[in-house]
């Protein structure tokens, strides 16, 4: 039993309110409040987010590479989400597929949700590939690419110009991101590359160029080892 303690107001000596201040979160029905339990672990979310954009039916080890969680912690997530009726299973118990139950009252807000989600990122990479013109490639990294960022984390952004555009692209790119990055809530943390740059970073190994080269999403033009002219190995 959640313990808690009572306050109570009076006035000319009648009571007027009773207020109790819970010491501990209190239960709720899952029958009532079932996206609680749905949506209040963030393994559930990575599940249902990669069975809705996948549309269709998917192993339990996909799925898990996929949200980038372990195994066993997939298999508990699922089993919990099919228990709730959100997730149908077919095959034998070594061989399972898993889908959204299509049926479910949840099925169709919850892949509005996802589908939201995902145009809402497309719909950035749209805007910064749209605000550098005379760029040569485009590449967010750093926390946001790693996966590794929270709510308040830049979107650190690499733009590559030839030396004789370079000022010119950068200064375009940091107007033109002024609206959409208000409107789609996002904060850009430019740096900007020449070709030069590139040749010095790739050459010297340089610890933050190699990180760039395993982790960048690509908004436009070539890949970071697609412009380096050294192959980044071990």
């Amino acid at each position: 039993m959640a313990s808690s303690s009572r306050h109570i107001f009076a006035v000319s000596g009648h009571i007027i309110l009773e207020v109790e201040d819970m010491a501990r979160t209190a239960s709720q029905s899952v029958q009532r409040f079932p996206l609680t339990v749905v949506l209040g672990n963030e393994t559930n979310v990575r599940l249902l987010r990669e069975l809705a954009l996948h549309g269709g039916q998917i192993s339990a080890s996909e799925l898990a590479w996929k949200a980038r969680i372990g195994r066993s912690g997939a298999w508990l997530g699922l089993t919990n989400l099919e228990k709730l009726g959100i997730i149908e299973s077919a095959g034998s118990e070594r061989a399972k597929l898993y889908k959204l139950n299509a049926k479910h009252p949840f099925t169709t807000p919850l892949l509005s949700i996802f589908q939201a989600e995902k145009r809402r990122f497309d719909a950035i990479k749209e805007e910064i590939a749209a605000s550098a013109p005379g760029a040569i490639a485009i590449w967010i990294y750093g926390s946001v690419a790693r996966g590794e960022d929270h709510s308040q984390s830049d979107l650190d952004i690499v733009v590559v110009a030839d030396a004789k555009n370079f000022e010119h692209v950068l200064d375009n790119m940091h107007k033109n991101l002024v609206e959409p990055s208000e409107r789609l809530n996002f904060n850009p943390s430019i740096v900007g590359l020449t070709p030069q740059d590139i040749i010095r970073l790739d050459s010297s190994r340089d610890p933050w160029w190699v990180g760039l080269t395993f982790d960048a999403i690509t908004v436009m033009g070539k890949r970071p080892s697609q412009l380096a002219p050294v192959t980044v190995t071990e």
